[in-house]
């Protein structure tokens, strides 16, 4: 008889795929009983049961241990009072380790945060769950919070930075991976990789790696596997004994994902418009105008988390916040620029306006004393600063209402050398809060782009000084043979008047 900590899993994700299923069923049954027999929460389970328990955490979870699984189905048996006493209770217990999925309704979802409160540790917050800038969720997801010595939980993530560590973020975008290349890609890939060693390893390997986009070019599913291939063995150049694995964030880039504004905006763009058709297209030209969209995307980027480990952080249907740095004054937004463009200009790789309001809201809600002093990263695929953007104004105007220090705008898309640069513009004074990133293509060539485009990531390494902060940023390009070079292409830091460049920082200290 014990304490116990909950997991709360979706049935589907690993239904089927269990070979010791029949035990699994027992043990899902005894819970609901458990459950219906006074909401009590001390239960002794049996050796057996105790390894399907693990075996679920070490193969699919890849969590800490977890004394007891609420899945979706059982949960739903209750209803929201009775949910309410369940998780009110495991409050009451200090059970602190939670999973939140897809299968919960909204106030169950609500039931399970306020459970999950404690004071003083932020976590990730799936942003999909805020739905029309509910202030009242977007407040219980800002609460949201998970035991610091639980850092391996999958939804809901914290690490405590040791201070005065620089947070070093590696940017990687616009792999392009294409069916007809997998062997030559593969191979220059881990030879990059390879390569990037003696620059990023050991000691000095990121804290967290950054996907921008654009995994696979005309894609399929086989190149979707290839490429979550390509991000792990990324990641796996980076880990080292005695040291903590990077952690991995995605974003979806308009090579990955297939909406109806996509299609629309790609056969005006055959037109040499931008905008939506009025016109009816038959099924035959859809058909074979539309095969370059015609893949197996979507979901498996989506789902790319999935392949890549406990620690992976992707986009879905709008966007997410890490707070996983918190720590060190570092806020992290991902915004998913493929969806719902404006009404007015409809083009893809907008900043929408329910985009921006729903952003907003989560961030009003974070506890002032954290963003007083604190930088907001906003991740994108696409350049936002690009001249069809009509609310990318909004996003440095969010950034200010909010309280933070000021914001950097970090993205893909253009295959163009990678660059830092302060932004400015006479028409919104905001706008000095701005650092503009840009991080060049790792595509060897590209159909859709120059053959001859600049090739490397970027490395940014971050550190607070005395309520200021310094950003050191390093170019690695690719040359011809694959050889790599390291290029320091400036230091910057951030006062009341906007981002401005300082003596020059070295990657080696």
């Amino acid at each position: 008889m014990r304490k116990i900590r909950v997991l709360v899993v979706d049935d589907e994700i690993y239904m089927g795929e269990n070979p010791r299923l029949e035990v699994y069923e027992k043990l899902k049954n005894k819970l609901v009983q458990f459950y219906d027999n006074g909401l009590e929460f001390e239960v002794t389970f049996s050796d057996n049961e105790i390894d399907v328990l693990q075996e679920l955490q070490a193969n699919i979870f890849d969590i800490a241990i977890v004394d007891l699984v609420l899945t979706g189905s059982s949960a739903s048996k209750f209803s929201e009072e009775g949910v309410d006493d369940i998780f009110e209770k495991i409050y009451q217990r200090s059970a602190k380790t939670f999973l939140v999925t897809k299968r919960f309704d909204n106030a169950q979802i609500r039931t399970i945060l306020k459970a999950a409160n404690q004071e003083g540790f932020y976590g990730l917050y799936p942003f999909n769950f805020i739905e029309n800038g509910s202030n009242d969720f977007a407040n219980l997801l800002a609460k949201c919070v998970i035991d610091s010595n639980n850092s391996t939980v999958r939804d809901f993530v914290h690490r405590k930075i040791e201070e005065n560590k620089e947070l070093r973020m590696l940017f990687v975008s616009d792999l392009h991976v294409g069916e007809e290349e997998l062997d030559s890609d593969e191979l220059e890939l881990a030879n990059l990789y390879n390569k990037m060693e003696p620059h990023l390893g050991g000691e000095r390997r990121p804290d967290l790696i950054c996907i921008l986009g654009d995994f696979i070019d005309k894609g399929n599913p086989k190149s979707v596997n290839k490429a979550v291939t390509y991000v792990n063995m990324l990641s796996g150049t980076f880990c080292m004994p005695d040291l903590p694995n990077p952690y991995i964030s995605c974003l979806p880039g308009n090579h990955d994902v297939i909406t109806p504004l996509a299609i629309s905006a790609y056969l005006q763009r055959e037109n040499g418009t931008w905008g939506l058709s009025n016109n009816v297209v038959n099924n035959d030209l859809l058909e074979s105008g539309l095969m370059y969209f015609n893949r197996d995307i979507t979901s498996k980027i989506y789902e790319i988390d999935k392949y890549l480990g406990k620690d992976a952080v992707v986009a879905h249907d709008v966007s997410w916040i890490d707070g996983r740095f918190i720590d060190l004054g570092i806020c992290l937004v991902g915004l998913n620029t493929n969806l719902a463009p404006n009404l007015e200009s409809q083009v893809v790789g907008d900043i929408s306006v329910e985009l921006v309001r729903s952003l907003q809201a989560a961030l009003v809600s974070l506890p002032t004393e954290l963003k007083r002093n604190s930088i907001l990263f906003v991740l994108t695929h696409h350049h936002t600063y690009n001249h069809t953007n009509r609310n990318f104004q909004d996003l440095h105007t969010v950034a200010h209402i909010c309280g933070f220090k000021a914001v950097v705008f970090v993205s893909g898309d253009e295959h163009l050398d990678s660059t830092v640069r302060p932004t400015a513009s006479p028409t919104n004074s905001v706008d000095k809060l701005g650092l503009e990133v840009k991080v060049a293509t790792m595509r060897q060539s590209n159909s859709n782009r120059t053959e001859n485009a600049t090739r490397g990531m970027l490395l940014l390494e971050i550190k607070a000084d005395k309520d200021n902060y310094f950003i050191s940023t390093h170019r690695f390009k690719v040359g011809s043979g694959s050889e790599i070079t390291h290029e320091n292409i400036g230091r910057f830091s951030v006062d009341n008047n906007g981002w401005y460049r300082t003596p020059e920082g070295n990657l080696d200290g």
